[in-house]
């Protein structure tokens, strides 16, 4: 600390003011990302593994290098009215928390569309096992399959974990980091659209794809939160109580 200390020293005013807001907020967003991954594993453990497969609609373009970071200051908020798949009632937009007023909408972009993804997988998969998808010699339903592959070091879960981290910290960060300050990555895209679905679309049709995401994702939380919700509960067995 001493040594960074009588570096900056040797800089002018604006050099050093830059660089110090830079060291702050990526000391800021570091704790909040890995909170979203905490969340992300404790809300779909059984399937954390999917993550790793993205959809594809959002993946727009290549993630450009980045740039030169710049002050927090001179960071342009998104607008709410600029982005996809956002509602509105009597002119207004759907916001009753208020939270596009007190965080940037780029970042709670980037944690639906991410949420979103995973919940998609997670229901997925989830409900394909209580169908009978299972691999050989696993007799488990998904409720159970958690706690039995819990052991040592997290066990089979503790590896899922462990890689999903891994992921986040190499390309997750980097990526949303990016996009934090200035760059021109959208949130969400980490330029991998595999099957095409993109390829040479109009911009109209790119929202319709967005839209199309975010609609399946919202509800692929909700979906995943209740078959989640109705196996603790005493049904964990599809189709988890809701028929009886």
């Amino acid at each position: 600390m001493e040594t960074m200390t009588t570096t900056l020293g040797t800089l002018d005013l604006d050099t050093r003011t830059l660089i110090t807001m830079d060291m702050a907020r990526t000391m800021d967003m570091l704790p909040t990302v890995l909170l979203m991954d905490l969340l992300n594993l404790a809300t779909a453990p059984w399937n954390m593994a999917l993550s790793l497969v993205p959809t594809t609609s959002a993946f727009l373009a290549p993630v450009a290098p980045r740039g030169v970071v710049m002050a927090r200051s001179s960071i342009i908020m998104a607008p709410v009215n600029d982005l996809p798949g956002k509602y509105a009632l009597n002119g207004e937009v759907f916001d009753p928390l208020g939270l596009a007023n007190m965080f940037d909408v780029k970042w709670l972009r980037e944690a639906e569309v991410k949420h979103g993804r995973i919940c998609m997988l997670a229901w997925t998969g989830y409900v394909a096992v209580d169908l009978g998808l299972k691999l050989p010699g696993e007799t488990l339903n998904s409720f159970k399959a958690h706690d039995a592959h819990l052991g040592d070091f997290g066990g089979a879960m503790g590896q899922i974990a462990f890689f999903i981290g891994l992921m986040e910290v190499l390309v997750s960060v980097p990526a949303i980091n990016y996009t934090m300050n200035g760059g021109d990555r959208e949130p969400g895209d980490y330029a991998l659209d595999p099957l095409g679905f993109l390829d040479g679309a109009t911009p109209e049709a790119k929202a319709e794809m967005q839209i199309k995401e975010l609609k399946n994702g919202r509800l692929a939380m909700l979906a995943f939160s209740a078959v989640v919700t109705q196996s603790a509960m005493g049904h964990p067995d599809f189709p988890y109580g809701l028929m009886s």
